[in-house]
Order: structure tokens, then C-alpha cells, then sequence
């Protein structure tokens, strides 16, 4: 239910929507990079495991340049733009702040540019959290299904 009104309040109609399961496949950048990823619409944001983060400036702009291993055990280091600094709340604990970077996503056969939140995800069961962001307006989340849209891309929308 949660799914179909977050995509019905972004104007989209239900029959447009991509119906993806609560575990789906999912590629990042140019780089091809392939986790295993948990579809979360209870999260405003997406997040991924970045390592070794370092903050810097290219052409007076701020940037993040960091380490992603990917499910088959290929890490490389990618640069991309500081987009925002986002406070993290969670229950029972103090508030801390993240960078979100924006980087190419392929979810469920959809291609678009999205901001992550960058984070330690070593503790936890997937590198990748796909938020609302990316979700509302294109999937639809079956949460007793897992891996049922291909995880190759079309162009984005």
C-alpha cells in the first residue's frame, strides 16, 4: 500500500510503474558495478557503502572521491559530486550528517541519476539501500518477492 501511494502522489499512474521485488538487482555507474540490493520505501534516501571517503574541491566545486566493491569482489575508486549534506536520524540514537553523492543507478531495467548517501554498510546485510528518491514515481515494491525484473537498463525516465 505504502508503495502505491508513494507513486500515485508523484503523479504517476500504478499501470506505468515497474513492479520490482523487496530484493532486486542493481548496477551503478559507468562502471557496471552489480550488488544485491534491499528496495526500501520506508527510507527517504539511498544509500551505499563507501570507503575511505576523502572530501575535495575540483573547479571551486566540492567533490568525494571513495572506494565501492561490488558483490563479485571488484573495488575502484570513483569521484563524484558533493551534492548536499544530509542529517541522519535514527530512533533511539543521535543525529549524524552524511554526503550524498550523485551518481548513474540502474534499478528494475531504469536508468536515471540519483543521490547516495555515502556510509558504512559493512554491518549490514546489503551494500545498497535504495530510498524513495529513487523509487516514488517508478517501482512499485512487492515485499514478498525478491528478483523478479531484469537488471539490464532501458534509457532513463
Amino acid at each position: 500500500v505504502a508503495s502505491v501511494l508513494t507513486v500515485l502522489a508523484q503523479g504517476a499512474r500504478a499501470s506505468e510503474a515497474v513492479v520490482a521485488g523487496w530484493i532486486e538487482r542493481v548496477s551503478l555507474t559507468k562502471k557496471s558495478l552489480v550488488f544485491d540490493a534491499k528496495l526500501d520505501t520506508g527510507a527517504d534516501s539511498s544509500s551505499l557503502n563507501g570507503r575511505d571517503i576523502v572530501r575535495f574541491r575540483r573547479g571551486g566545486r566540492p567533490f568525494a572521491r571513495f572506494m565501492l566493491t561490488d558483490d563479485g569482489g571488484r573495488t575502484v575508486r570513483l569521484e563524484a559530486p558533493v551534492v548536499r549534506v544530509v542529517r541522519i536520524k535514527r530512533a533511539g540514537a543521535d543525529s549524524h550528517r552524511r554526503i550524498a553523492v550523485r551518481l548513474k543507478v540502474c534499478v528494475a531495467g531504469l536508468a536515471s541519476e540519483s543521490d547516495f548517501t555515502l556510509a558504512d554498510r559493512d554491518d549490514l546485510a546489503f551494500q545498497v539501500l535504495i530510498g524513495r528518491n529513487v523509487l516514488a514515481g517508478r517501482i512499485l515494491v512487492d515485499s514478498g518477492r525478491e528478483r523478479i525484473v531484469s537488471d539490464r537498463c532501458g534509457p532513463a525516465r
